[in-house]
């Protein structure tokens, strides 16, 4: 399997409770592991950066469920290659 790394920005779309942080990471652990994807989240109210690291297709394909997630708004790629390692 080919790595990739995704970083996007985007906008939260309401301002983000520590519980609605909590719930999210718990969410985003729990199904990042099922799709062996790494990375890094970070809240800056209001702001969202994200790194994904894994699989082409399955780092693709969260990247856009990621973008209908009404969480965020103006979503943008800033980041997509290849790489060798995750980090």
């Amino acid at each position: 399997m080919s790595l990739y790394c995704l970083v996007y920005t985007s906008i939260a779309s309401k301002k983000m409770s520590d519980d609605d942080l909590k719930f999210l990471l718990k969410t985003i652990r729990k199904n990042n592991e099922i799709r062996e994807v790494t990375g890094i989240l970070l809240y800056l109210d209001p702001f969202f950066i994200q790194v994904l690291e894994g699989g082409e297709a399955v780092v693709t394909d969260l990247f856009n469920r990621i973008k209908q997630d009404s969480r965020h708004n103006k979503v943008s790629l800033i980041y997509k290659k290849p790489i060798e390692e995750r980090y």
